[in-house]
């Protein structure tokens, strides 16, 4: 992982609104990070190429739902929907805090809701978007 995003917990764990988690605890999520090997049967990328975790977990999940329900397009709207809603929350996870800062707020106390918000809605539009696009080859 060479970079990553924070999120409202993890404002709350640096402004120390929650003890419990011991320091040196490693924050962020929805990261970049680099390929260190590739196995055999790999052919569309390589030792040193970045990935965004988001598109990989995405393409992981699509890969399965297209295995269990033996429909590439079941698969596609699972990948593609956890892949919006991930990049949404790095995004948002990024913009609210700074956003919040510049208004005067505290970022840990108002970044969270509005996080939160933008992804379940961002998340499960396009899951339904996807859904409905694919409909008829999915059932």
């Amino acid at each position: 992982m060479i970079k990553t995003t924070i999120c409202g917990t993890d404002l709350h764990i640096m402004k120390g609104d929650l003890p419990e988690v011991i320091d040196g605890r490693i924050l962020g999520h929805e990261g970049v990070g680099i390929i260190e090997e590739v196995g055999s049967a790999v052919s569309n990328f390589k030792k040193g190429d970045h990935v965004i975790i988001s598109c990989v977990c995405g393409l992981v999940l699509g890969i399965i739902g297209s295995v269990w329900s033996k429909r590439l397009p079941f698969g596609a709207v699972i990948g593609g929907a956890l892949t919006c809603s991930m990049l949404t929350a790095g995004l948002m996870g990024t913009m609210i805090p700074v956003l919040s800062k510049r208004l005067g707020f505290d970022p840990a106390t108002t970044a969270g809701p509005f996080e939160t918000a933008f992804q379940d809605v961002v998340g499960f539009a396009v899951f339904l978007w996807l859904a409905t696009l694919l409909q008829q080859w999915i059932s």
